[in-house]
């Protein structure tokens, strides 16, 4: 019974994932122009980064998620550009994505009506676009079922290529962000066809909310501690609205400690360090805390970076 129920557990998590359901991180900072590619440009360097996810470690075959990316300011045509290749894995379906994201940043510094509030004159806003190819793979041989000679399954050892686009907006000053992505913006649609039987795979649309900041706690400009609130919304048609909540507590640009919830009954932690200003390394753990935690396992997250050296900004002005 329970092998049964771990098998059950693992087909259902392998549709939505097929149907390119987005690959689920913790480590949000680390990947945030991935979701937003407005995001892409609106720190003051560059980095190139490698992140590894294996998520609910009990379950046989369970998602896990391979990715590289990079992403860095081109202040000469405030611009934001970025790159990323994922592949994603979960039982008998995966994926392989490229993804190209740039953005355009435009500050608020000149607005003659908004010149006494400080704060505005150190607002940007930022419109970026991405622009990707994913490789869709279903194999049938891994498939455990009740009708071993299903026709349907075992003549779908399938790849499909289908591109996918996301767009977004954001909003940031130095204490302060918030963002909307819909990083789907494409609609796909995967039939499987075996005589008169249709099996269909959608991907729907994602929205993305995200809102957070700095809170400098001793001197404004050198603070030695700082507290980085940030919170993520999801929604997507068919699946329960959910909410991400994390609060990182900072020691200048060295190392950091954080701990945060999800709304589907998970808590998370992360921890990670910067080595001479140039390599960070960072790690996160997610816990079920609902009844299922003792079929799921728990999930590591595991991010390298490669931070080049920061640039002087020139935006342009509305």
């Amino acid at each position: 019974m329970k092998r049964n129920f771990l098998i059950l557990i693992t087909i259902i998590l392998a549709v939505p994932a097929f149907a390119q359901q987005l690959p689920l991180y913790t480590l949000y900072r680390e990947h945030n122009f991935i979701i937003n590619p407005a995001i892409a440009g609106s720190e003051d360097r560059g980095s190139l980064n490698a992140s590894y996810r294996y998520q609910w470690t009990k379950i046989e075959g369970a998602p896990q998620t391979f990715s590289g990316s990079y992403r860095t300011p081109v202040p000469k045509y405030n611009l934001g550009v970025g790159a990323h290749i994922v592949n994603d894995k979960t039982g008998p379906t995966s994926f392989t994505g490229l993804t190209g994201a740039v953005s355009y940043h435009i500050s608020f510094r000149k607005i003659n009506p908004f010149s006494w509030a400080r704060f505005l004159r150190k607002s940007h806003i930022a419109l970026g676009l991405s622009f990707s190819m994913n490789q869709y793979r279903l194999n049938s041989s891994e498939l455990l079922l009740d009708q071993p000679n299903d026709a349907l399954i075992n003549s779908n050892n399938n790849t499909r290529f289908l591109p996918n686009a996301g767009a977004g907006i954001f909003y940031y000053y130095d204490k302060f962000y918030l963002g909307y992505s819909a990083p789907t913006i494409i609609p796909l649609n995967i039939n499987f066809t075996e005589d008169a039987t249709i099996s269909n795979l959608k991907r729907e649309l994602h929205h993305y909310v995200v809102v957070g900041g700095k809170i400098p706690l001793g001197k404004a400009y050198k603070p030695v501690l700082t507290l980085e609130p940030m919170a993520w919304f999801r929604a997507v048609q068919g699946a329960p609205f959910q909410v991400d909540g994390y609060l990182r507590l900072r020691y200048k640009n060295v190392f950091w400690v954080g701990t945060g919830f999800r709304s589907s009954l998970t808590l998370l932690a992360d921890a990670g360090f910067t080595i001479a200003d140039k390599i960070q390394i960072g790690y996160a753990y997610d816990q079920q805390l609902s009844n299922v935690r003792a079929f799921t396992g728990s999930t590591h997250e595991l991010v390298i970076s490669y931070l080049f050296k920061p640039v002087k900004r020139k935006y342009s002005r509305i």
